[in-house]
């Protein structure tokens, strides 16, 4: 299985230090997705089996994430594909399911994965546009880092309020996507917040 090199195909690849059988178990159970995806997940590793993903808990029933998405495709442990839903945003493009690949390939035995991820079935328009602009930032900023795909979607669909947040990270913020809305900043830096007092802890 390879991954298509579409213009509109969003492309990200990463190595990550956790046993292969570790890195399928992040994205293919609902333990694992919930401990870096989103705060609630149902997932059923079958093909046709759900692959729902539930970011913003608060939400009225089917603006909460992905409900209704599928798993098109699974060989474990090595390719996964799900459909997947641009959050409510973006309500024309909500309409249509993208499609998600997931790859994996063990570098060095016991500990050393290739993630590789494809985000496709994105089409012409100006919400398209968008969608596709909001998407790949999102996998370029934390798929490169550690292998996640979207904590970022997740922590801007929060509803609670959040920290004030610190100069440095919205101006990177600013500098990157310029078109953001603050909500969107607001939410992005504060979970860059949480996410360095946890390094910290560790």
């Amino acid at each position: 299985m390879t991954l298509s090199t579409s213009s509109r195909v969003i492309q990200k690849q990463t190595v990550t230090s956790v046993p292969l059988e570790t890195a399928w178990q992040s994205w293919t159970t609902s333990e694992g997705v919930t401990s870096f995806f989103a705060p609630q997940a149902n997932i059923e590793a079958k093909v046709r089996g759900f692959y729902e993903l539930f970011f913003d808990l608060k939400a009225p029933r089917g603006f909460q994430g992905t409900e209704g998405c599928r798993v098109l495709s699974i060989n474990p442990p090595r390719s996964l594909a799900f459909e997947f839903l641009a959050p409510p945003q973006f309500p024309n493009v909500r309409r249509v399911r993208t499609r998600v690949d997931v790859l994996f390939e063990e570098v060095l035995s016991g500990g050393l994965v290739k993630v590789s991820l494809a985000h496709s079935g994105f089409v012409e328009g100006e919400e398209w546009d968008e969608c596709f602009d909001f998407f790949s930032w999102c996998v370029v900023d934390r798929l490169e880092e550690d292998g996640t795909l979207t904590r970022i979607a997740a922590a801007r669909a929060e509803t609670s309020a959040t920290p004030e947040p610190e100069a440095d990270i919205r101006d990177v913020v600013r500098s990157r996507r310029p078109r953001l809305a603050e909500s969107e900043i607001v939410h992005y830096e504060s979970f860059e917040i949480v996410t360095r007092c946890r390094r910290a802890s560790s």
